[in-house]
């Protein structure tokens, strides 16, 4: 019982501690950290769009390799791209510490596991059609392959004769 109510102390203790951690910015701090989180925060939307848009875009019907490998290493690029303007925000907003800045950090958080579920999703069907593709590549020289090798028997037996 002693371990269990030092736990809730050492909790308690830790929630005191980030209360008073927590700043109040005076009015030209507070312009200054909503104008620069409003860049932030642009600079992040606009770099989800340009992912956003390249799956919008993907055509799901095509399955030539080099168009799925183009596909998949511009979704890397743009999607690194948006990882990198999100941490920016997130540490923009992390080293705030006001009240505001906690809130708005814990939404973009949210937004960001949401965004990169559905880039990690759309890269699986990518690798999973990218699969599928060489299958069918591999396929395809197992049946030439088999053509030929029945070609040099054939052609084998007719010198023979």
């Amino acid at each position: 019982m002693a371990t269990g109510e030092g736990e809730k102390q050492q909790v308690k203790d830790e929630q005191d501690d980030k209360q008073s951690r927590i700043r109040t910015l005076t009015e030209k701090g507070q312009a200054s950290f909503d104008q620069t989180f409003l860049d932030l925060q642009e600079k992040c939307t606009s770099a989800w769009r340009e992912v956003e848009d390249l799956i919008a875009n993907c055509d799901g019907d095509n399955t030539d390799r080099k168009y799925l490998r183009t596909t998949e290493d511009h979704i890397n690029a743009k999607f690194k791209q948006y990882l990198k303007e999100s941490q920016a925000l997130a540490n923009f907003l992390g080293r705030a510490r006001t009240e505001q800045a906690l809130q708005k950090l814990e939404q973009h958080e949210s937004q960001y596991s949401t965004y990169s579920d559905i880039v990690f999703t759309f890269r699986d069907v990518l690798h999973n059609k990218l699969l599928e593709a060489a299958e069918r590549l591999s396929e395809k020289f197992e049946v030439k392959s088999r053509t030929s090798s029945q070609a040099s028997k054939t052609i084998s037996e007719i010198f023979k004769k």
